[in-house]
């Protein structure tokens, strides 16, 4: 076997090798040895990116493509960031980078014919239809290298599907009052016949299932303070979670939980905020509504105390028992009858991350109107700054090509690995001569008018 071929599991044997920049030296086999410094080199040349743009584009959907480098700022230095106490685990599948397989021009020319062609049943496909038809033509073409080559191809990346449902990881707590959650639940449509309440405070402990539910007549700082006390009157939670309302972010909060000691988190998640306390929400409106039904009001707050109370004496499929029952001395029972293990560590999986650096796209957010064939995902390329790994499953903290933090963390289905080399260009601001070779001056688009910038002229490739 020569230094060209390398098989498949001693590729990502080698990969390893090259990715812990194990010193040459140290490898004793002659003929590994050989193959980790051409892998290498081949890699260091590989870094190598090409700038491409188009000219003045309008339609924001139907837009066409120009390849162009990496943007230089992705290169800024990275910040410090904690270090994983562990190596990561094995390899997975699904959630780990693909294995990066060199491809020869005669496989790309092969598979931009098929992929890029109108009339070719695999057309704008899959990668698993596209691999289908090209391994016809060409034996020794593997499904990985076709996925390489997709994560480069903008076409591919901007419109491939996206799952917005999946699992996510669990909240985690050991014990009684750990951590609470607390919502509002509006209800102004019947304030006339609820003595001017407009809004419920619900507040749930994660552990027990235990609630709290209490009427108030508008949603300010000390109303919501005053009824958090009044809770706190007969239990004091070790945290609590809010979505980032005005209400519970505030100075007037802030005080509260300092007074009493208590640790105060908000979820970044837009699309999912504090899971258990709107699952409790949900199953509130839903008695109550029943109640309306069968009474013929609109009436809640005479109500609300009963169905509170009764709450907390059903059984609750999760804990196995109902809230009112769980105490410190079952809470062993408890967690196992949520998680199905008998200590946290027993829930956590080790997972291959994306590596720091690595450039990827989120999911786009799609607006009200947009429509089921627009792209999936933001023309905007982002890097991986830090991975967890000590979750039920993996999550992601990404930032801009200037180093700006974004808050959010991402599960491997809210981001996209590529190999970006493509950016589309809203339009060429001006032009230049230095040095005696034109440049220009580009937005890309998507991105704010902090990347614009100047670009060789002899880069450009029209389409």
């Amino acid at each position: 076997m020569t230094v060209s071929r390398v098989l498949l599991a001693e590729r990502e044997f080698i990969d390893l090798l090259i990715e812990a920049n194990v010193d040459p030296d140290l490898i004793v086999n002659d003929n590994v040895r050989a193959k980790y410094l051409k892998l290498k080199e081949n890699k260091n040349e590989s870094i190598q990116k090409e700038t491409v743009i188009n000219e003045v584009i309008e339609d924001p959907v139907n837009k066409p493509l120009k390849r162009k480098r990496v943007i230089e700022d992705f290169n800024d230095e990275t910040p410090d960031l904690d270090k994983f106490d562990e190596p990561p685990p094995k390899r997975s599948k699904d959630e780990a980078d693909d294995i990066e397989m060199p491809m020869n021009k005669d496989k790309e020319t092969l598979l931009k014919s098929i992929y890029y062609n109108p009339e070719h049943p695999a057309a704008f496909s899959s990668s698993q239809n596209l691999f289908k038809y090209a391994k016809l033509r060409s034996s020794d073409l593997t499904l990985n290298e076709v996925k390489n080559w997709l994560s480069g191809e903008i076409t591919y990346t901007l419109h491939k599907p996206i799952r917005r449902n999946f699992k996510r990881n669990k909240i985690i707590v050991e014990g009684i009052d750990e951590q609470w959650q607390a919502d509002l639940v509006e209800m102004q449509k019947f304030s006339k016949e609820n003595s001017g309440f407009k809004y419920i405070l619900t507040v749930i402990d994660v552990f027990s299932k235990f609630s709290w539910a209490r009427p108030i007549k508008s949603k300010t700082p000390i109303n919501i303070v005053n009824v958090l006390k009044d809770i706190f009157s007969e239990r004091i939670p070790f945290s609590i979670q809010t979505d980032n309302g005005k209400e519970f972010v505030n100075s007037t909060f802030k005080k509260l939980t300092k007074q009493y000691k208590i640790i105060h988190f908000t979820s970044k998640n837009t699309d999912v905020k504090c899971a258990v306390i709107e699952r409790f929400n949900r199953t509130l409106k839903s008695k109550m509504f029943k109640y309306f039904t069968s009474k013929g009001t609109r009436k809640f707050i005479d109500v609300l105390p009963k169905l509170i109370s009764a709450y907390n004496e059903t059984y609750h499929r999760a804990i196995k028992m109902k809230p009112v029952d769980v105490t410190d001395l079952n809470t062993k029972e408890v967690f196992k009858n949520i998680y199905g293990v008998t200590s946290r560590r027993m829930l956590f999986r080790k997972h291959r991350l994306l590596t720091e650096g690595s450039t990827v796209r989120r999911q786009y957010k799609r607006q009200q109107f947009d429509k089921g064939y627009y792209p999936n995902w933001t023309d905007a390329v982002f890097m991986i700054e830090k991975g967890q790994n000590k979750q039920q499953r993996p999550t992601y903290k990404i930032k801009t090509g200037k180093g700006e933090r974004i808050t959010k963390t991402f599960y491997p289905e809210e981001i996209q690995k590529v190999n970006n080399e493509w950016f589309r260009i809203e339009k060429i601001i001006k032009k230049r001569k230095r040095n005696g070779a034109l440049e220009y001056f580009v937005k890309y688009v998507n991105y704010s008018n902090e990347y614009n910038e100047w670009i060789p002229a002899k880069d450009v490739i029209k389409l």
